[in-house]
């Protein structure tokens, strides 16, 4: 569509000039105006129709067609497309002819009414001013810009907690064997024992390095640009850490113009995910745009449909796994390499991890200087990990804990500490074992190097531990 400014006639330059820019201020009042009525008026579709014609009439004579859209003025796209399709087949209008109306292409169309692509500000525009198709505003627009509900959680297709029990409940009942890292946090007394040891003393002293984190939001915000940003917490269990980051992003980001902030929470428990989505929502409040709660398992995070193309395009994504949950991945080099496969160029991954306190190779030496394996399994760990045996394996009367070490695992230089539980049942020792807890230390250079392979570049590390004990390290790294 040509622009009204290139339309008037050669002479007379000056005049057109100044014409053009009475007629520019007069719309943009008219904008401001109706703005102010959305406001008042935030369920009047004919108010909100008026505003996007304004801006459709304000875009016509600009010079470079870029004046922002009304924020007020939300689409729902998946509906658009629904919509569009019907009424060019109740107009009799074909792909081709709709493609010619709008002038894009029938490729366009198409991908617009299967969902698959966002119509620009000015084509759909175009659209809704065709009188052939009398497609109206009220009907694609989106029921969040009108107050109405905002979704705050997503269930996985396939996540069945009752399910997950039961499947836990017939392992602990055969001969033995290794339980699943989520199974320690599944049922809701699990849940509450591990939250018990998330807020003791010793835990939170443990974690309590915030300027560790703080540094971290800073050298995100710095190479994030100035769009949306999007937090995706892989296992984020009560979130505390989670929350603490976001909360410096948010502060860091108001001077570069970062205000589109978003929380994800993801955790196989929904008893964690339940208490951790409630203490973000409280503690961001309005800093952020959204927070949201996922149910499932981060092994299946390219199956999630969380992000479209548009967000992939204008959005940074920050993954985290906090708390050392790396040590809940069986195989890190799968997990890096080909869950992670849906991150693109700029994203983030910002995880921590226990260092080795001796190479692999020198296991005598692991067991004399790891305060883990040296200190043994604690009370607390004991109450909380042997809960799911107490409660569900019958005929259960004793429980024996033992620490194993293990130098065979899939980062070279790391090694890990298996807490197993040897059974009694009916009065009687049973050879029935089970694993039931991992504790993995790795070698930072060498866990760096392994995920440089995977395709992931380290852009900073620092020391995140309190005391000997808590020997962490905060790594952040990109997809370069």
């Amino acid at each position: 569509m040509e622009s009204i400014s290139r339309s008037l006639g050669e002479g007379h330059s000056t005049d057109r000039q100044e014409s053009v820019d009475d007629l520019r201020r007069q719309i943009t009042d008219c904008i401001h105006n109706a703005q102010r009525l959305t406001t008042h008026h935030s369920k009047s579709a004919p108010i909100h129709e008026c505003l996007l014609f304004l801006h459709k009439a304000l875009a016509c004579i600009s010079e470079d067609g870029e004046e922002f859209w009304d924020t007020t003025v939300q689409i729902d796209w998946k509906n658009l497309g629904k919509r569009l399709k019907l009424k060019r087949m109740q107009a009799n209008l074909g792909q081709k002819e709709l493609a010619e109306l709008a002038d894009i292409s029938d490729g366009m169309v198409r991908a617009i009414e299967a969902g698959l692509r966002r119509p620009s500000r000015e084509v759909l525009l175009r659209l809704l001013a065709a009188p052939q198709l009398g497609l109206r505003l009220e009907e694609i627009a989106s029921d969040s810009a009108n107050d109405g509900v905002v979704p705050t959680s997503w269930l996985a297709p396939h996540y069945n907690p009752s399910a997950m029990i039961s499947e836990m409940v017939e392992q602990l009942n055969g001969a033995g064997g290794s339980l699943e890292q989520t199974t320690a946090y599944l049922d809701y007394q699990s849940a509450k024992d591990c939250l018990d040891i998330f807020n003791s003393q010793s835990y939170l002293h443990a974690f309590s390095n915030t300027s560790a984190l703080d540094h971290m939001a800073r050298q995100i915000v710095e190479r994030s640009g100035s769009g949306g940003l999007d937090v995706i917490a892989l296992g984020c269990g009560d979130a505390k850490r989670e929350i603490k980051l976001v909360e410096c992003i948010v502060q860091h980001g108001k001077t570069l113009g970062i205000t589109n902030i978003r929380l994800f929470l993801l955790d196989i428990s929904h008893s964690l995910l339940t208490v951790g989505h409630a203490t973000a929502r409280e503690t961001l409040g309005s800093s952020v745009k959204s927070v949201i709660a996922l149910h499932g398992n981060f092994h299946d995070l390219p199956k999630y449909p969380l992000y479209g193309e548009r967000d992939v395009r204008t959005r940074t994504r920050v993954f985290t796994m906090l708390g050392c949950t790396l040590a809940n991945i069986d195989n890190e080099v799968r997990f890096f390499r080909d869950t992670m496969s849906s991150a693109v160029k700029g994203d983030f991954f910002l995880t921590d991890f226990t260092n080795a306190y001796a190479s692999a190779d020198c296991p005598d030496e692991i067991r004399s200087a790891d305060p883990g394996y040296q200190g043994g399994v604690r009370e607390s760990y004991k109450t909380w990990l042997s809960g799911p045996l107490r409660r569900y394996v019958k005929g259960l009367s004793g429980v024996e804990f033992s620490i194993e070490l293990s130098t065979d695992c899939t980062v070279r230089g790391s090694y890990e500490l298996t807490y197993v539980t040897h059974l009694t049942v009916d009065g009687n020792p049973s050879h029935r074992r089970f694993a039931v807890f991992r504790i993995r230390r790795y070698d930072a250079e060498r866990l760096h190097e392994c995920l440089h392979r995977c395709g992931w570049h380290r852009q900073a590390s620092i020391a995140y531990g309190t005391n000997e004990r808590s020997n962490i390290t905060l790594s952040l790294l990109i997809r370069p």
